[in-house]
């Protein structure tokens, strides 16, 4: 049975502690068209597909991407994406600033 989305269950020293797995990510983005072939590919390490994918858009400086793929180098998962969004690091801190200086200005 898949463990999609799951940390993977590898095991490190610590017995019954997950250790994050390598994935082998793939990501078509968004506005292009019909792309046959991801425009953006790379290994990283992370603790589930999902995050992989996230971590993937965020080192590539993508906020939206229409497809991604994550698949597990050991084989235990192959996870598929679509249209996913995330807030990049800079944007979130912009956004935190703007909210509390918001928030300090409101008579309570």
């Amino acid at each position: 049975m898949p463990n999609y989305g799951q940390p993977l269950q590898d095991y490190g020293p610590w017995e019954g502690e997950t250790v994050p797995g390598w994935f082998d990510v793939a990501i078509w983005p968004a506005g292009l068209g019909e792309n046959r072939m991801p425009l953006y590919a790379g290994y990283i390490k992370a603790a589930t597909a999902f995050q992989a994918i996230e971590d993937a858009m965020r080192n590539y400086g993508l906020c939206r991407i229409a497809y991604a793929c994550a698949r597990a180098l050991d084989g235990s998962i192959c996870y598929r994406a679509f249209k996913v969004f995330v807030t990049l690091d800079a944007v979130q801190d912009d956004w935190d600033q703007e909210f509390d200086t918001l928030l300090r200005s409101m008579d309570w």
